[in-house]
């Protein structure tokens, strides 16, 4: 009785890997119905399997309790393989940010000084292209109309 109601309610811990967590479950299942079959054994682990973790699962239908422990392992190593690449961006940004600040005799341009030339300075464009078309056109009779 005891053991089917923590195997009712297991859940995959933040910090358990999918090995762990498969063990303890089967473990649990064993105690509960040594003859227990294995497609609700695969709805157990399903049930408790962590978020993160449930739809790459599901996703690749597991047929036993094998195939589980199989996608989940691909799974939680792709998230490890993110998470220590994220890691590594975040250190390499603060590195090379640290780097950047103690580099002496910088200039940091910041908006408003580029705001505050362009306020002198405003940049010249020609806005009406009608005129600009015009401009361009040699004031010669078209080819096209006939003179008065």
């Amino acid at each position: 009785e005891l053991a089917f109601e923590q195997l009712k309610w297991y859940k995959q811990t933040i910090n358990q890997s999918i090995t762990q967590y498969d063990d303890k479950v089967i473990e649990l299942c064993k105690k509960v119905d040594p003859t227990m079959p294995d497609s609700l054994k695969l709805k157990y682990l399903l049930a408790g399997v962590k978020e993160s973790l449930k739809t790459h699962v599901a996703l690749q239908d597991p047929k036993s309790t094998e195939a589980f422990l199989s996608s989940a392992r691909k799974s939680e190593d792709i998230f490890a393989l993110k998470q220590a690449d994220l890691d590594t961006v975040a250190t390499d940004t603060y590195l090379n940010a640290t780097a950047y600040q103690s580099q002496p005799d910088q200039t940091n341009f910041t908006p408003t000084s580029n705001n505050n030339f362009y306020r002198s300075n405003p940049p010249m464009y020609n806005r009406n292209t009608s005129n600009a078309y015009n401009g361009n056109r040699q004031n010669k009779p078209s080819k096209y109309t006939r003179s008065t």
